[in-house]
């Protein structure tokens, strides 16, 4: 990554903190048994087909804690993000949220722990906003909740 695409991200990432303020306990008085990892990424190794994409990836995301991932074009960061999500299963590794393996978790007890934004949601027209809305609680909504 060029230097002023890695400087971009960085004051990205500073105006969303100043916009979106957290609270993060850090330091030496901080017990991580009280801050746990909620999304822990263990030695994930990814490939399609053949194609090695990860390899090796091991991180931790702590409860409010704030995550970059920033890279050039096909370095793996959509990939990253699917295998933390379960769209994608790692060959290799485990990949947990809240202590739990997410590759053995039903689709719906998924989808209430991780939840995504793409970029271009690819939503039909006709859809008020608060349908929207509701599309993104729909693992959290009974079969008659609307």
């Amino acid at each position: 990554m060029s230097l002023p695409s890695f400087q971009y991200a960085k004051n990205t990432l500073e105006l969303y903190s100043e916009i979106f303020p957290l609270s993060i306990a850090t330091g030496p008085e901080t017990d991580m048994t009280e801050n746990p990892n909620v999304v822990v990424v263990d030695d994930a190794y990814f490939s399609f087909g053949e194609e090695p994409v990860l390899g090796g990836i091991c991180l931790g995301v702590a409860l409010g804690e704030m995550l970059a991932i920033v890279g050039p074009n096909g370095a793996g960061k959509t990939t990253l993000l699917r295998v933390i999500s379960g769209l994608l299963k790692v060959r290799k590794g485990n990949v947990l949220v809240n202590d739990r393996n997410i590759h053995i978790m039903r689709p719906r007890e998924r989808a209430r722990l991780i939840s995504d934004v793409s970029q271009n949601p690819q939503i039909p027209e006709g859809f008020t906003a608060l349908e929207k809305v509701l599309m993104g609680r729909n693992a959290h909504l009974g079969p008659v909740s609307y």
